[in-house]
């Protein structure tokens, strides 16, 4: 039983609110393209190499290929049947999956680049194509480099940890597709006009459009090609945590009840933005809000910033419950940030 007298105990209740508001993704920006010139480095009636630069001097028949339109990376024993595996073809599956196949990509790249010839010189295309060189591009060469190698597989990571790769799915050349023949006594890739639907990966940029594709079947890299967006850094990853504690569970009118509001950063790194946090009162104390305090930018993992609200007891507020929560805004680097 409640007394109702200035002697009566006045229960305090304690809550915790969290505001959110709506996500802010911040664009990446995309290497140089390279499709404009995509179609004039070959095509059926010149042959005119992405390596050569124009060279003609044709051999036909090569023993292990047989016809002109050999594929860029062919899938045999020899050649691993890497790019035509199963665990390339299942589905796109979560972040770690993704990442795991770009990491493979590269070490199937490398495989071929080692067997020479004409996995070579398709290994090559590919890592240089997708690294954004174009035909007239310096820098471009069939020797692929440890640091060339070290930069893409960046690039493919960075790309599947965002969500950006497709690794099972069916699309068409679009009149953009390739294929190795011998140029200057030298295997080399060239453009080739097919219109031929297969299965294969998709990059994509932030803003969504296609940066490169490949099919599994033939490892020919078809469409116009942007090359894998560069890496740029991410922004701090962080949240923040608001809470309440009162010094007391019950109060007498003509007491005081003091209430410490705090506002954590649980990491994992330092804050990047300014937080705004402040109290707001319910039940016995009406709905009133506080003014806003400051966690500021720059705060490590693990710290907090504090303040205090008061309320002095009335002898109205016998059998109320009389509570005071924390909220705040940002709550997290991609929860209004920007």
């Amino acid at each position: 039983m409640r007394l109702r007298s200035p002697q009566s105990l006045i229960g305090l209740g304690l809550l915790a609110a969290v505001m959110f508001v709506s996500s802010v993704i911040t664009p990446i920006t995309a290497h140089a393209a390279i499709s404009d010139n995509w179609e004039y480095f070959g095509d059926l009636n010149t042959s005119e190499g992405y390596f050569n630069n124009g060279g003609r001097n044709d051999a036909l028949y090569r023993s292990g290929c047989g016809f002109a339109r050999c594929p860029v990376l062919p899938n045999d024993n020899y050649a691993k049947d890497s790019l035509n595996a199963g665990y390339y073809r299942g589905g796109d599956g979560g972040t770690a999956a993704s990442v795991q196949r770009a990491r493979y990509l590269i070490q199937d790249l490398r495989y071929l680049q080692s067997q020479g010839g004409w996995h070579a010189s398709g290994s090559a295309f590919i890592v240089n194509t997708m690294l954004g060189y174009a035909i007239n591009t310096p820098g471009k060469t069939r020797s692929v480099t440890e640091a060339m190698y070290v930069e893409l597989e960046a690039r493919l990571v960075d790309r599947a940890e965002r969500g950006k790769i497709r690794w099972n799915v069916d699309f068409a050349s679009n009149g953009l597709d390739t294929y190795t023949r011998i140029i200057n006594n030298q295997w080399d890739v060239v453009y080739d006009n097919t219109n031929v639907v297969d299965n294969g990966f998709i990059i994509y940029s932030d803003a969504g459009t296609e940066a490169y594709r490949m099919w599994y079947a033939c490892g020919n890299p078809v469409g116009g090609m942007d090359g894998v967006p560069l890496v740029t850094p991410k922004p701090p990853q962080w949240t923040v945590s608001p809470s309440v504690s009162a010094d007391r569970t019950t109060v007498r009118p003509g007491q005081t009840v003091n209430w410490t509001h705090t506002l954590t950063n649980n990491g994992p790194n330092t804050t990047n933005a300014d937080s705004y946090y402040r109290y707001q009162s319910s039940n016995g104390l009406g709905n009133g809000f506080g003014s806003n305090n400051t966690m500021r930018s720059g705060t490590g993992a693990g710290g907090s910033a504090s303040f205090r609200s008061s309320y002095n007891v009335q002898a109205s507020d016998a059998d109320k419950v009389l509570c005071r929560s924390t909220s705040a805004v940002p709550t997290a680097w991609n929860n209004g940030v920007g």
